[in-house]
């Protein structure tokens, strides 16, 4: 096996030992476990051919090897518990992909790409920001309309907020592995754009991941 599909095995994995722990944490804390794990086993090459005519677009490579692990996966639980006052937006956290759905998800964006660039005075604007979506894939939709998106080259993780709120148009991750390894840290805390807004540097360019606020968190979680 190479070094790196070993790597992103590793981090697919400690995925789901995070889910498990989470599992723990919930049922210790009185949290609500709204979507218990739902995990289903790996794609084919056919599979994925199939998907990439429904969507007119290759699936980056990052993502095929994460539907060769697992075509589909979803885990969510909510809290009404006080958290500490820099994290006092969050309440929930949620993990999910689905290889059945990316046609769903991509004509959703296409769908909130047209509102927002229907809102632009400049033509040329709203054709540049269209464009900014144009070849990226949607790993999941939170539940106000909101997407993270996996593409580019190099591959990268991007946020979509279809109020385009603080963290549109931010980087999550310079990678999906890198995404994934700082978003199961933090016990996949929300999907709202101001429920990750905490853990990111906005003042930057791009948002970069403040290690610090992340680290909090995690002991937050784990105090229970």
């Amino acid at each position: 096996m190479k070094a790196e599909t070993k790597d992103r095995r590793e981090t697919f994995e400690h995925v789901l030992r995070q889910v498990g722990w989470l599992k723990e944490v919930i049922d210790k804390r009185g949290w609500d476990l709204t979507q218990d794990l739902v995990l289903e086993g790996p794609v084919t090459a056919a599979e994925i051919q199939c998907v990439e005519e429904e969507l007119g677009l290759a699936i980056p490579e990052e993502c095929k090897e994460l539907f060769r692990f697992a075509r589909r996966l979803e885990f969510r639980y909510e809290y009404d518990e006080e958290t500490p006052a820099e994290f006092r937006n969050n309440f929930s956290g949620e993990i999910g992909w689905n290889l059945g759905q990316l046609k769903k998800l991509r004509e959703s964006l296409a769908e909130w790409v047209e509102i927002l660039s229907m809102g632009r005075d400049d033509p040329a604007s709203a054709g540049e920001a269209a464009q900014l979506w144009a070849g990226k894939v949607p790993l999941t939709e939170a539940a106000n309309g909101d997407i993270i998106l996996v593409g580019g080259s190099p591959c990268e993780v991007v946020y979509f907020s279809c109020r385009e709120y603080a963290m549109h148009g931010r980087k999550l991750g310079n990678s999906l592995w890198e995404f994934l390894r700082f978003h199961a840290g933090i016990g996949f805390a929300g999907g709202y754009d101001w429920q990750l807004e905490p853990f990111y540097d906005l003042e930057s360019d791009e948002a970069r991941v403040k290690e610090e606020s992340a680290g909090r968190f995690a002991e937050w979680l784990r105090k229970g």
